[in-house]
């Protein structure tokens, strides 16, 4: 298991210094884009009896305080495209800046990185995850970053997705449960 770490933007004291309270409001905007975060405002503004102006003012503020990420359930068996996990394995002797190497990798193979991931337990690893059209792109990264003089290469083919309630689902169920009971 690895311990996802990421360079913060923000420094301590900025992150000291958010609101992070969420209003019963925003609760309710927040359940009504549970499900689908490409919501029209006017539809949520409808769900929740609050004017559109009210909803995107709320709205901006919990993601620009950094309190809600909208995503999307993604399926990637449904797609003629794939996904691929490639795990990078630095050699231990190398000093390699990950920054900079991952900053590198995203020049040279562009839309192609979804994402990158390093680990704060994992030091030697960094896992990056490719968008392709076809194997032979896949075969070509994989031929190329194991020509690079990495420890190892492995990629793994992403065959199906499959997304788990966590205890944030369950969080705001309850919060939205609490409001309900409290208007009836």
């Amino acid at each position: 298991m690895g311990i996802h770490s990421n360079p913060i933007n923000k420094s301590i004291e900025d992150l000291g210094e958010r609101d992070i309270s969420l209003s019963k409001l925003d609760y309710l905007i927040i359940h009504s884009l549970k499900e689908n975060s490409r919501k029209p405002i006017v539809d949520i503004s409808d769900e929740v009896g609050a004017t559109t102006k009210t909803v995107k003012r709320h709205l901006d503020r919990l993601i620009e305080k950094g309190l809600v990420i909208l995503s999307i359930d993604w399926y990637p068996d449904k797609t003629a495209e794939f996904l691929s996990f490639v795990q990078i394995y630095l050699d231990p002797s190398d000093d390699i800046d990950k920054i900079n190497l991952i900053s590198d990798l995203r020049k040279q193979f562009g839309s192609k990185i979804i994402l990158s991931l390093t680990f704060g337990n994992l030091p030697n690893l960094v896992v990056i995850l490719f968008w392709n059209r076809i194997m032979k792109e896949l075969q070509e990264i994989e031929v190329n970053l194991t020509s690079k003089g990495f420890e190892s290469v492995k990629v793994t083919v992403l065959l199906e997705g499959k997304n788990f309630p966590s205890w944030v689902d369950q969080y705001l169920k309850d919060k939205i449960n609490e409001i309900k009971t409290r208007s009836s």
